[in-house]
């Protein structure tokens, strides 16, 4: 890209911002959401993270190198450091770069053109004070705590704010990695757990040197570095041929209240794998690292805080969450921020699969119900995008969920949903996507065009509207049903009472499947009262009687 065409970048960014009245997103939230010229003209290969942390003066020194290819001529690029941070330099082609600073951005000049299909490297130099986490790990940075001996313990959280935050990087999730580096040298005293396998440590008398090696695509917000006093045991777990390792690190007075509650981990990766596809990170291994926040789906590292509870339902749902993002959020990512819901959504359904892998149909419908009553229909569940959008509450979590139960029962075959979810994972594993992309597969896959009912759930905060009315007959009754929904073409099969009988102080009653469209529909019932009909709630909808 020409640098003389870069003042009209940034300022087609200031329009952009002004006239964007709806969400008002920055500058700063547009250069670091978007996919501008200065982003699009090059994809990351790796990273070499090599970072000194001072835990008492709160501060690291270090350095990235990332690694690029060209995908189209450029003379100037775009990377992410938060602004608190001194750049000492940036070193590329074999010489100093010039750069310019822009809000939570850097602009990086080349003194050549650099061409499509070239591979090519630049160091960003940099030192400061990181951001300290608000409310990890959704007000995020990073975390500074003392454990229960007041000993450091220190973590990192950035969802949402970005990997920017920390380290230089391309902050995009539509951009990972495919191979990460992480090198920190931190107090001798302390274990340091980080994404991937370790290659090594080093030790002095004061500091110890740890090098991490990520060998699968990752979110850059995924990467992360823990620090305390921790206890280490590692088990393993078959899958076929494959053997996955799991590691736990938490801190050392919790190891004798951990080691028998983390057991429930096999079962879980068993369900998991069963379901949606072996692990995804079997070279990488998995990692349980206990950290001072509640927990976070750090890939081959997931951060855990729960304080090994299991709820009323007999797990631990931190646990059970954090790990389910391995298969979603991690191994299939979305693509941007606002597109979240994939990440949340498939990952609290995954607990919902979990019990019904431990205790069958019956709880996990009233688990399922618990998290309804939380659903708010505020906003959206896709959000705006290019802007590293935050939604503000979580409706992606617990409405994504129903949306997949949703559709889970309006497909009505277990064994074809399931496939699905398996072959999603195949496709896009690896790889980042957008919400339409996933419409797009479940239409291919399943032969059926379910866009207005995603569109309808997704794009618009109130959910469908199922009327209806009952009408005495002579014999019987007589039922009209319609949805009125946001979204034309909408349609969604509905289960209605059949028949029903009452024995031995107890109602028993059966259900059929019909079809309902926004258009009305009647249906004759010879074997029940009109007091008698009831609609089952096999999916997320409100429900509204009306007289005609």
């Amino acid at each position: 890209m020409n640098k003389l065409l870069l003042p009209l970048i940034l300022s087609s960014l200031m329009v952009s911002s002004s006239e964007a009245q709806v969400n008002s997103p920055t500058p700063d939230q547009l250069l670091r959401g978007g996919n501008n010229p200065l982003r699009s003209c090059y994809d990351v290969h790796s990273y070499y993270l090599d970072l000194k942390i001072d835990i008492g003066r709160r501060y690291i020194t270090g350095s990235n190198r990332i690694s690029f290819k060209v995908l189209n001529d450029f003379d100037s690029l775009q990377i992410d450091l938060f602004s608190n941070f001194t750049v000492d330099s940036i070193v590329g082609i074999r010489q100093r770069l010039a750069y310019r600073r822009l809000h939570n951005s850097i602009i990086v000049f080349f003194p050549t053109r650099q061409h499509t299909g070239q591979r090519d490297s630049l160091t960003v130099y940099y030192r400061g004070t990181p951001q300290t986490a608000a409310k990890p790990p959704w007000q995020g940075g990073f975390v500074w705590k003392k454990d229960a001996q007041g000993r450091p313990w220190v973590g990192v959280a950035c969802q949402g704010v970005g990997a920017s935050v920390w380290f230089p990087c391309k902050d995009q999730l539509a951009d990972e990695p495919a191979v990460v580096w992480l090198k920190f040298t931190v107090p001798a005293a302390l274990i340091c757990v980080a994404n991937g396998r370790l290659l090594f440590r080093e030790q002095t008398d004061s500091v110890s040197t740890w090098l991490w090696h990520v060998s699968y695509p990752i979110n850059t917000y995924n990467i992360t570095v823990n620090l305390a006093h921790y206890a280490h045991w590692r088990d393993v777990l078959l899958f076929n041929s494959d053997t996955l390792t799991l590691d736990y690190y938490v801190l050392d007075y919790n190891r004798a209240v951990a080691e028998p509650h983390l057991q429930q981990t096999r079962s879980l990766l068993t369900c998991f794998s069963s379901y949606f596809g072996t692990y995804p990170f079997l070279r990488d291994g998995f990692k349980l690292v206990e950290t001072p926040y509640w927990g976070m789906e750090h890939q081959s590292a997931i951060s855990y805080g729960n304080e090994f509870i299991n709820n009323k339902w007999g797990f631990d749902f931190i646990l059970v969450h954090e790990t389910a993002h391995e298969w979603w959020g991690n191994h299939v990512s979305a693509a941007d921020y606002a597109d979240l819901w994939l990440h949340e959504g498939l990952g609290t359904y995954a607990e919902t699969i979990y019990l019904e892998c431990l205790s069958g149909d019956s709880l996990a419908r009233e688990y399922l119900n618990q998290q309804a009553l939380q659903i708010r229909n505020q906003v959206p569940l896709v959000g705006p995008r290019g802007i590293n959008y935050r939604f503000p509450d979580n409706d992606i979590y617990y409405k994504g969920a129903w949306v997949i139960h949703t559709f889970r029962n309006a497909l009505n075959n277990d064994v074809v949903f399931f496939q699905l979810l398996q072959k999603l994972q195949e496709t896009y594993g690896m790889r980042t996507l957008l919400t339409e992309d996933f419409i797009a597969f479940v239409n291919q896959f399943t032969g059926n065009d379910w866009t207005a009912f995603f569109r309808q759930y997704l794009w618009h905060a109130q959910p469908p509207r199922l009327l209806y009315s009952v009408h005495k007959k002579r014999r019987g009754t007589l039922v009209r049903l319609r949805w009125n929904s946001s979204e034309n073409g909408f349609s969604l099969p509905v289960a209605i009472a059949d028949s029903y009988r009452y024995e031995w102080g107890k109602i028993y009653r059966t259900f059929r499947r019909v079809p309902v469209t926004t258009s009305w529909t009647q249906h004759y019932l010879p074997h029940i009262k009109p007091h008698q009909f009831e609609i089952q709630r096999n999916g997320y909808f409100l429900v509204e009687k009306i007289k005609d």
